[in-house]
């Protein structure tokens, strides 16, 4: 992933960036969370692409990206929640920067509220 970051190779860091989050829903072994998942992948998947980062969203999602397999690998479970809840809000503002999504979608809104929690 770093590899294809630093070539400023997106599709490859797409790829990488996608397979970490499907990573993550699997160990959660919460089949409801597995199932959401898969049945929004491509919508996720679109959304990449067409909300385009900045240099300084991409770089701050690497870092992200870095920090959530560091504290996963040490087996960190508050830490890991508390990062994967900010990275949830930080995807969200993009989301809503690039149109995709109106603030007040009292759903999209309530559910980033609740996962913040």
């Amino acid at each position: 992933m770093r590899a294809a970051y630093e070539r400023g190779d997106r599709d490859k860091y797409y790829e990488f960036n996608r397979a970490l989050h499907e990573a993550i829903v699997r160990g959660s072994g919460n089949g409801e969370l597995i199932q959401l998942y898969a049945s929004m992948n491509a919508r996720i998947a679109a959304l990449r692409y067409l909300g385009e980062m900045s240099e300084s969203e991409w770089a701050d999602g690497m870092r992200d990206h870095e920090k959530i397999l560091e504290v996963l690998q040490a087996r960190n479970a508050k830490a890991i929640g508390s990062l994967l809840r900010t990275h949830l809000r930080d995807k969200f503002t993009h989301l809503v920067r690039s149109g995709f999504v109106d603030q007040e979608d009292e759903d999209a809104v309530s559910f980033v509220e609740k996962e913040s929690a």
